[in-house]
């Protein structure tokens, strides 16, 4: 990727995730920074270092896609994405369709947990990046990828969440991180059920499930090929990413 693609998309980011700090997270800190012993000025100050860092990052990382067309070529996500369509059986057992071009909030009508399956090559992956960019785009809330593969035994999700973060007390940090997490507008997408080792997957789904019903109050977005072991996630609102149309297809070829 050119050099000043890659400095554009930082300038782009920046402003955005000053304001999703701004919203979601600075009233935060406030609210709860009288609990560390720690200088409080030095608290908020690092911590906002950190979380705009990360959300830049992410950002950034998210924005660039590698294709298999191009090896030695990035490109942005938003000039190849062609809108994927969710399908899910509503309760009157009819099918419904919803057609994603940003993050959106109608996903999430009547539950916050949502499970996104799909055969490989369709589109999971690109799906829960493009979901993110917007919701930092939009303001919609902190959105956190993790790549469930990177969990085990020996890694939880606030673990990996932290090495993300890259924090200055591990100790003194997680719960300060669980803290903010417990009072919500996080959304979190945990991508590649199916990618979890088949020797902790047992272990990474209890996790998971301890997590969500610790951090209730935020939004959660599973991805995996069909996979029996998904049935442990009964209560999350299920959809399928629908296969592209032929013009769909040539559009994404195209592109």
């Amino acid at each position: 990727m050119e050099l000043d693609t890659v400095k554009n998309i930082a300038t782009i980011a920046a402003p955005l995730t000053k304001i999703v700090f701004e919203t979601f997270l600075k009233p935060k800190f406030e609210d709860i920074k009288d609990k560390w012993k720690r200088d409080k000025k030095l608290l908020v100050y690092a911590f906002e270092d950190k979380f705009l860092d990360y959300l830049n990052e992410s950002y950034e990382k998210n924005a660039v896609l590698n294709t298999v067309a191009f090896k030695k070529r990035k490109i942005l996500l938003n000039e190849v994405y062609v809108p994927l369509t969710l399908q899910c059986q509503n309760h009157q057992n009819k099918k419904e369709n919803l057609i994603i071009t940003e993050f959106n909030n109608e996903l999430f009508k009547n539950s916050n947990k949502i499970l996104i399956t799909d055969t490989a090559g369709m589109g999971k992956s690109t799906l829960s990046k493009k979901m993110l960019l917007s919701c930092i785009d939009n303001n919609e809330g902190v959105p956190v990828l993790i790549e469930l593969r990177r969990l085990s035994k020996n890694k939880d999700i606030v673990q990996e969440i932290l090495e993300q973060l890259n924090p200055i007390n591990e100790t003194i940090d997680k719960q300060f991180i669980l803290d903010l997490i417990k009072r919500g507008d996080f959304v979190f997408f945990f991508d590649g059920f199916d990618e979890i080792s088949l020797t902790d997957r047992s272990l990474v789904t209890t996790e998971i499930q301890k997590f969500i019903s610790k951090a209730r109050k935020n939004k959660f977005v599973l991805t995996s090929r069909p996979e029996e072991s998904l049935s442990s996630f009964g209560d999350f609102n299920k959809y399928q990413i629908k296969p592209l149309i032929p013009d769909e297809a040539y559009e994404l070829i195209k592109n």
